[in-house]
């Protein structure tokens, strides 16, 4: 419970700033352009679950500087302004605390990962008729919105531990950068879906709690 309250402290805070809904309004309107350029440049398609398929798997990587931003936002605007030393005052685990803002971090990769399919819904609606969902038609949408809700959160995660290693905002945002490009193929490298769901899981799961422990370590030994 007391990590829950947390969680929800979390985002009274950070959906309080004006930042955070600049983020996700630049979120909203990146999706948008990404998918108009793909929906003059592609081909036309008749049925409706096809178009929103095609346009959902379309890669944005402004979305994942945008995440790098909020991660920021979220560790290192607490340290630098002071405001952790309130955190770390209070007889709270440093775990709990740390876990709160991960989820936090997660939670609006999720969100912005929900957008981008809602926008892809929308304008599939003038570009193709609108056919009855089939069960394969959601099961293929199903499965690539888990896998890149999956990556999000390997990059969600590996952005959190470097903000946590790197204090300033600066050198953190360019390291996430310089890091975001030279591991574009991180998802395919964790998720395998050719080899079943529970195989995929755990390689997921050993990848983001390795990296979480390393964080964690460090978070630790953060002076108040």
């Amino acid at each position: 419970m007391k990590l829950i309250r947390l969680v929800r402290n979390e985002n009274m805070k950070l959906y309080h700033m004006r930042s955070t809904w600049i983020m996700l309004c630049t979120s909203f309107v990146s999706i948008l352009t990404v998918l108009l350029l793909t929906t003059f440049q592609s081909q036309p398609f008749s049925d409706y679950w096809t178009v929103t398929f095609n346009l959902f798997q379309t890669e944005n990587q402004i979305l994942y500087v945008i995440l790098i931003l909020f991660v920021s936002q979220i560790i290192n605007y607490e340290f630098s302004h002071g405001t952790a030393k309130l955190l770390f005052i209070r007889p709270i685990p440093r775990l709990q605390i740390m876990l709160a803002k991960w989820v936090s971090a997660v939670q609006f990769a999720f969100l912005i990962l929900i957008f981008n399919l809602v926008s892809c819904m929308l304008l599939a609606l003038p570009m193709s008729a609108l056919a009855p969902l089939a069960e394969d038609n959601l099961q293929q949408l199903y499965f690539l919105f888990a896998i890149k809700l999956a990556a999000f959160i390997c990059y969600a995660t590996l952005f959190f531990a470097l903000a946590i290693l790197i204090r300033n905002a600066a050198l953190f945002i360019i390291m996430s950068l310089v890091l975001m490009g030279s591991l574009q193929s991180l998802p395919s490298m964790i998720i395998f879906p050719q080899t079943g769901f529970l195989f995929s899981a755990g390689c997921w799961a050993i990848f983001c709690g390795s990296i979480l422990i390393v964080a964690l370590t460090r978070f630790k030994k953060s002076d108040i």
